[in-house]
């Protein structure tokens, strides 16, 4: 018996949506499920919401030595994704020509612009951020994941990834330093992706670094379209919900993609419970024989809720989720198994499973994604003595079962099986079939699972499974108290707590710690910064900021709360966390200095002690806007880092900050709500200390919108293009806002950029101290070249002088056709077809498609002139025969004929052809032969034969008889002929 292995295939489009998780009933070997609502899940641990992330527009296009393309698939990559099926694989891993190494310590910081380095662009954004921008792309891949091979990314780097159709999202596992497996980003669903790292002020001295070394190229063409055969059970139809558990059986089922080696593959799998009552574990069994390391667990991405949105819908439900990267925990090729835990929260339920044997024509039921299917469901009968069974496949090791419904195929390698209590008994190898076979003659073939019982006894699977030992361990960077120590009254001071699972693998579980908060009577003084809920893999770990910011003097105590699913402390972790407020300043209402705003800058120089500060009183009048700074120009400066605080006429603190300038310095704008007094409060970040000169100004209002943009809205893509508004009153300046992969940058009421390849929207804003106006928007589209004509309608092989008509289909976006024909030819055309009268050459015809962008790639097609055969030459034979005789006449073959045409003008017969004739002259006469082929006849060579004597065998002339003459049938006549 021959066997074959099933593994699946998936097309992911989908956004995370909320899940709904289960809680768990401990038993000694069988695990169940019961729902519960999903809101008490997350109010234990919480729910992680994140935005999508800024693009930060470079000031140019990415030059060269920035952009790292690889070319389309070769003849040889091709060749080995289609030579892997068992698993099928749909793609390749591939170097970058030249890796991407970056390292901020060995890179000068530029103070402002933009510097290319490490394979990218380095952009100051402002003082407080710098982005590294790279563009990778792999020809005509329909996806691609990015491989970090090694990295140290500090809290506060965000690695974000934007591609087309406004596609983007922050890769937020990246955080801390990788472990030698590397790390795959998630999946990009197009062929190029714009990395950007966005670094603040506080990582530019810390240790931090990548490299970015290979990327997965996915082509779609090798996933399959859905089958058509009609014994495909889709998992959504009343066939598979005959059975009670099925939709515990879809919600617990992953389609797979993984790296192996040089190769990118595909295959099922389930998420099962286990006994831990604390938390949800993830673990995921899948198949021995589609991965079995560490290497491809990392690499691993599991979709769930897969699924048609009803019963043969062909339609994708829209919120299927997407989970990357798994820690493999055992693995064994005797019952074929893989068991992973994935890094992630994966699907909402959590299937039970049994080590008690299947009863010999037992029912049980999978689902899976063969061919990567929308979720297929099928329904079998165990068989502890098969119709056919395969060498080295016992029925120890393996279920073999019937199908009563349903196929399974390439692609469904590692779907679980489940018997009928919803428990899972094993996970699909493949069929085992005799050479004759189909799928859908349940009867010819038996499919093979790996049995759960074999892989739970032989591997060890309590000690994960049912509380054999597996645990969750946890540390704080702090431990049980921190101490801010004394801190001016009004300044703010941060402290970073780092939660790590200090757990290993495969022995450690998923740490859970969430939601994080502060509680105590000085609560207020103390927030939160950064992520409140974290979900940590075995040695990861998670920060968060601790800010203390005394508003009043003496001391401060409160307790941070840390709730946690980890077995090595009780939960929550509690942390003391004190601080103590201080005055050595004048506090308000008192007052070092009187101010008057005016609508133009004014200045005021002092200075201040070690821990001092200075006080401003000015009078606020209801809605006019306020500035005040120590730096961002207009005369504006300080010698140290300063900070700014703003007090309203109760002294309560109505506006912060520290380093809105250049260099530490700060910049306060504020609207009063009110009219009456206010108070400025100038100081030194922590205990720093020197001289200043405040700049100060008030607005009454933001500038209005601008009107109207000008400039073309249908642009070429690389084009440069001005746009421009008229200059609004009251603004000092305009922010312009350009579509994705633009360039170009003003402060001005015009802007020149270089156009990138996609549509969008340019938006123009006026600015002044007051504010910001409504933006004015222009939709802009972008024209690309078209794209090269298909190939080219018409007659390779014409005759000269002939008329011929060539076409091609006509091409989007294409606006008229170049034709070229070869020399000697005639015809012109600007449309997809040319009717040409062909001259003497042969040569190439070639057409182009146009449009106002330019002119896409020639399409070309070669072409071959015949003309009319030259005359024969000389006649070789006799000129003088004797009348009556048989004589051979021959010419030498013409170039280009295909057949001779002989003649002769006296009385005589010709025999044979070609060449070659014989001739029986009676008279004398000229011997005629021309060359012909299909675009005609040559001219005639001619041959004068002279006949001597009378010849004895003369033909008979035909005999005709005259009109009146007739004779009756079966008469006879006698015809005489006289001479």
């Amino acid at each position: 018996m021959k066997k074959r292995f099933s593994n699946s295939i998936l097309i992911f489009i989908g956004v995370i949506s909320t899940l709904f998780f289960n809680i768990k009933t401990a038993f000694c070997q069988n695990d169940e499920l019961v729902s519960i609502d999903g809101e008490r899940y997350f109010s234990a641990f919480g729910e992680i919401i994140r935005e999508t992330p800024e693009y930060h527009t470079l000031q140019r296009g990415f030059d060269k030595n920035e952009m790292h393309l690889l070319d389309i698939l070769s003849n040889d990559e091709r060749a080995f994704i289609e030579s892997e099926v068992n698993p099928p694989a749909i793609g390749v891993i591939r170097d970058l020509k030249q890796p991407i190494v970056f390292n901020l310590r060995n890179i000068e910081i530029p103070l402002n612009g933009e510097i290319s380095t490490s394979g990218g662009r380095l952009s100051r954004i402002s003082d407080e951020i710098l982005v590294f921008s790279t563009y990778i792309k792999s020809e005509k891949a329909d996806e691609i994941r990015i491989f970090f091979s090694e990295g140290n990314f500090p809290y506060g780097v965000k690695v974000n990834l934007f591609s087309k159709d406004d596609f983007a999202f922050n890769q937020f596992e990246l955080t801390g330093k990788l472990d030698e497996y590397g790390f795959y980003t998630r999946t990009t669903f197009a062929d190029y992706v714009i990395l950007q790292v966005v670094i603040p002020k506080e990582c530019f001295e810390q240790d931090f670094y990548f490299s970015i070394t290979k990327v997965i190229h996915i082509d779609r063409i090798y996933i399959p379209e859905e089958f058509i055969r009609s014994c495909y059970e889709d998992a959504n139809c009343s066939f598979a919900n005959e059975y009670i558990y099925t939709n515990n059986l879809r919600r617990a089922t992953a389609q797979l993609t993984f790296p192996v080696g040089y190769g990118y593959y595909i295959c099922s799998g389930g998420q099962l419970n286990d006994s831990r009552t604390k938390d949800f574990q993830p673990f995921l069994l899948t198949a021995n024989h589609c991965f079995d390391t560490q290497a491809s667990a990392a690499g691993l991405e599991a979709r769930f809720y897969y699924w048609s949105t009803s019963c043969n819908s062909g339609i994708t439900n829209p919120d299927h989720i997407i989970i990357n990267g798994a820690n493999l925990i055992a693995t064994n090729s005797q019952s074929d198994f893989t068991l992973v835990l994935l890094k992630e929260k994966g699907g909402n339920y959590y299937l039970g499973w049994t080590i008690t044997n299947v009863a010999n024509n037992g029912v049980l039921h999978s689902v899976h994604h063969p061919g990567g299917m929308l979720q297929k469901y099928s329904r079998h009968t165990n068989k502890t003595s098969p119709s056919y069974s395969c060498a080295g496949f016992s029925t120890t090791n393996y279920h073999y079962t019937v199908t009563l419904g349903g196929q399974t195929s390439g692609g469904s390698s590692g779907g679980v099986i489940a018997n009928a209590d919803g428990r899972v008994v094993g996970q699909l190898y493949g069929v085992c079939h005799p050479d004759n076979w189909d799928e859908c003659d349940y009867s010819s073939y038996n499919n093979m699972w790996g049995r759960f019982n074999v892989s739970y006894s032989n591997n060890n699977l309590q000690y994960w499974l049912n509380n054999g030992g597996a645990s969750v361990a946890m540390s704080v960077n702090s431990s049980s108290n921190f101490d801010f120590g004394s801190r001016p009254v009004g300044s703010l001071t941060d402290m970073t707590i780092t939660v790590t699972n200090s757990g290993i693998r495969p022995n450690y579980l998923n740490l859970e710690a969430g939601t994080i908060s502060i509680t105590g009577t000085d609560a207020n003084m103390f927030t939160i910064v950064g992520e409140k809920s974290f979900y940590l893999p075995p040695g990861a770990s998670g920060s968060f900021i601790i800010r203390f910011n005394p508003t009043s003097s003496g001391p401060k105590t409160v307790t941070l709360n840390i709730p946690h699913n980890a077995d090595n402390m009780s939960s929550p972790k509690t942390i003391s966390i004190t601080g103590s407020g201080t005055e050595i300043c004048k506090n308000c209402p008192d007052y070092d200095f009187s101010l008057t705003p005016q609508t133009s800058w004014q200045t005021h120089s002092s200075s201040h002690s070690m821990n001092g500060c200075k006080i401003y009183r000015f009078w606020a009048y209801n809605g006019n806007k306020y500035t005040f700074k120590t730096g961002c120009g207009d005369g504006a400066t300080a010698s140290y880092d300063t900070q700014l605080y703003l007090f309203n006429n109760t002294c309560t603190q109505v506006a912060f900050n520290d380093d809105g300038c250049e260099s530490y310095r700060s910049k306060i704008e504020w609207t009063a709500n009110y009219t009456g007094y206010a108070y400025l409060r100038v100081k030194g970040w922590s205990h720093y200390s020197g001289s200043y000169t405040l700049a100060y100004n008030y607005c009454s209002s933001a500038p209005a919108q601008p009107g109207i943009i000008s400039g073309n809205t249908s642009v070429c893509a690389g084009s440069t293009q001005t746009y421009s508004i008229s200059p609004v009153s009251g603004a000092t300046s305009y922010t312009w806002t350009l579509p994705l992969g633009w360039s170009g940058n003003s402060t001005s009421n015009s802007i020149t950029v270089t156009v990138g390849a996609n549509s969008g929207t340019i938006s123009a804003q006026a600015n002044n101290n007051c504010g910001s106006s409504i933006k004015r928007n222009l939709s802009v589209s972008v024209i690309t070249t078209p794209a090269q004509p298909g190939a080219i309608s018409g007659i390779t092989s014409v005759c000269s002088g002939s008329t011929q008509t060539y076409s091609v289909s006509p091409v989007s976006g294409a606006t008229s056709y170049t034709w070229t024909l070869p020399s000697g030819w005639s015809g012109s055309s600007t449309s997809n077809s040319i009717t040409t009268t062909v001259g003497q050459n042969s040569g190439n015809i070639t057409v182009k498609a146009n449009n106002a962008c330019g002119s896409g790639i020639s399409r070309s097609l070669t072409v071959s002139v015949k003309a009319i055969p030259a005359q024969p030459g000389t006649i070789s034979g006799s000129s003088s025969v004797p009348a009556g005789t048989t004589k051979t006449y021959s010419i030498s073959p013409v170039t280009g004929a295909t057949s001779y045409i002989w003649s002769y003008n006296g009385i005589g017969s010709i025999s044979g052809s070609g060449t070659y004739v014989n001739l029986t002259a009676y008279t004398s006469g000229t011997l005629n032969v021309a060359a012909k082929n299909e675009c005609g006849t040559s001219t005639a060579r001619i041959k004068v034969i002279t006949t001597t004597g009378v010849a004895t065998n003369f033909p008979l002339q035909n005999i005709i008889i005259s009109n009146g003459m007739f004779q009756c049938f079966d008469a006879t006549q006698t015809i005489t002929v006289a001479g």
